[in-house]
């Protein structure tokens, strides 16, 4: 048994370059003393699946629009939401995002009445949002309007702070920004994770087609592939993974996009990734 100590041990290894993993690793460069750390990619360079524009809606939620939300979820997207759109604004960087409006649509009487009731509850967190009717739709979205018959109920949730966000962009800003604020970091680019464990010192060992990476902390942010791994180390197995997905507007200032819910990055405990394309799901006994 090799009972010697690796030469090389990071505080942190961030195994995922997307939009998550990219965040984690600029937050903790501008505002933490971890200075050891790396972050890992499969592919060639920063977010090529999920944040890539063709994967993700590239919408910032914030809550105020998203009517499955409940008052706890909706206030804790509204404030992640600040921090990424303070971001891309106060970069000046071109491409990151742009303003646009977005609503939320009521065409029947029970949805008129929930929208309505919700406005009320949630106008005071939201003051860039209003209730709108048929008039208003009429010039905002005609297409809406057209042809409807103008006795039907119809409103609308309006935000002027709608913003679209291009993921892959603004992860490779937070790299940047990242190495600027420490230079130590190692982005290791075509770097496959092919098994995780922990050694005889309470370590992460991290095995790769590039050899391993030791390290005292791991963060898998890679999607769905976050629960294999997390299953490696013995955690979450009575999780599995359902896959879907849909469809959603094409952009003329991003590449037309494909969209699914967020996932879960389970082994990080805390993660919402905002553009993934998985749930997990309890397995079934």
């Amino acid at each position: 048994m090799n009972t010697q100590k690796p030469s090389v041990i990071y505080d942190l290894v961030i195994v995922g370059a997307g939009i998550t993993g990219t965040s984690l690793l600029y937050a903790l460069s501008k505002a933490s003393n971890v200075r050891k750390i790396a972050i890992l990619e499969k592919y060639s360079g920063v977010a090529l699946v999920n944040s890539h524009p063709l994967n993700n809606s590239q919408t910032s939620h914030d809550g105020s629009t998203e009517t499955n939300y409940n008052d706890q979820h909706m206030l804790e997207v509204q404030r992640a939401a600040k921090l990424l759109r303070g971001y891309v604004e106060r970069s000046g960087k071109p491409g990151l995002f742009k303003k646009t409006h977005r609503m939320v649509l009521g065409v029947i009487e029970t949805e008129v009445v929930m929208l309505r009731m919700r406005f009320e509850m949630i106008k005071n967190h939201y003051p860039d949002l209003k209730l709108i009717g048929p008039k208003e739709l009429a010039v905002i979205e005609p297409k809406i309007m057209e042809g409807r018959n103008p006795n039907k109920p119809v409103c609308a949730l309006i935000s002027t702070e709608g913003y679209a966000v291009n993921y892959q962009a603004t992860s490779q800003s937070f790299l940047n920004d990242s190495q600027t604020a420490n230079p130590d970091i190692n982005f290791s680019p075509l770097t496959e994770v092919q098994k995780v464990s922990r050694d005889e010192y309470g370590y992460y060992v991290i095995e790769t087609n590039r050899g391993k990476f030791v390290t005292k902390f791991v963060e898998f942010a890679a999607g769905p592939y976050s629960l294999k791994f997390a299953h490696a180390l013995g955690y979450g197995k009575e999780f599995t993974i359902l896959s879907f997905s849909f469809c959603s507007c094409s952009s003329d200032f991003f590449l037309p996009s494909s969209s699914s819910p967020s996932s879960f990055s389970l082994f990080s405990y805390c993660s919402w990734v905002s553009d993934g394309f998985s749930s997990i799901l309890p397995e079934k006994s």
